[in-house]
């Protein structure tokens, strides 16, 4: 049975949205430019497809790391009364190097890294004021990230590679005035590679929240 308590709770949450909705300011369009502040979240996965007997153990095995960073934007907001659609391109340095889960136990080559330098790409922002001066956003976008496998051997071997993917999050945003904007958002990416020879295939897991501030022009 459904609780008379509930669906008050409900209808009154509804109406509150819907008189901040009501009550929500008219956008501005123009550009803007802005600086973050960023901490990222990576997590490694080693996914064989012919497994050698000597790596037979360590497939499925996982590693992860997190890094703080730093990142720039520079995008235009089309706005149309409560709405926008602002789309925008970005960089993103991460600098996250994560232990290489391969050879772990293997003490000879435990400093073997796998190592996100950075990223770049462009995304579009879908948001709606919600009231005030607050401001709620997903976006959807494709992102290069560029990524380096270091082995420690006899000789040390670096590996840079890049690979184009998929990016979504959303977040918040608060316009300070006319000019300055506060923003805290997440963005995901999930995609495999190949860091080293052929049967070393990982399933790669790329996680950013930021918080920045942006100059509207």
């Amino acid at each position: 049975m459904i609780n008379n308590k509930n669906i008050l709770l409900t209808t009154a949450f509804c109406i509150l949205a819907s008189t901040n909705f009501a009550q929500a300011e008219a956008l501005k369009s123009g550009a803007y430019i802005g600086v973050d502040a960023i901490r990222s979240y990576v997590k490694h996965q080693y996914l064989a497809e012919d497994t050698p007997d000597e790596l037979a153990e360590i497939n499925g095995a996982r590693s992860s790391a997190k890094s703080n960073g730093f990142g720039a934007n520079l995008g235009y907001r089309f706005a149309s009364n409560k709405f926008f659609i602002a789309p925008e391109i970005f960089f993103n340095y991460l600098k996250n190097s994560a232990k290489d889960f391969d050879y772990a136990n293997d003490p000879a080559v435990v400093n073997n890294r796998l190592e996100i330098t950075h990223s770049y790409g462009a995304k579009v922002n879908f948001g709606a004021n919600l009231f005030s001066k607050l401001n709620a956003f997903v976006n959807i976008g494709t992102s290069n990230v560029d990524f380096v496998f270091t082995r420690y051997n006899q000789n040390t071997v670096r590996n840079s590679m890049a690979q184009f993917v998929m990016v979504y999050g959303g977040g918040l945003s608060f316009d300070i005035s006319d000019h300055l904007t506060l923003k805290a958002s997440y963005d995901w990416s999930q995609f495999s590679t190949r860091y080293d020879f052929n049967v070393e295939k990982n399933r790669i897991l790329l996680q950013t929240i930021k918080m920045g501030i942006a100059y509207n022009f």
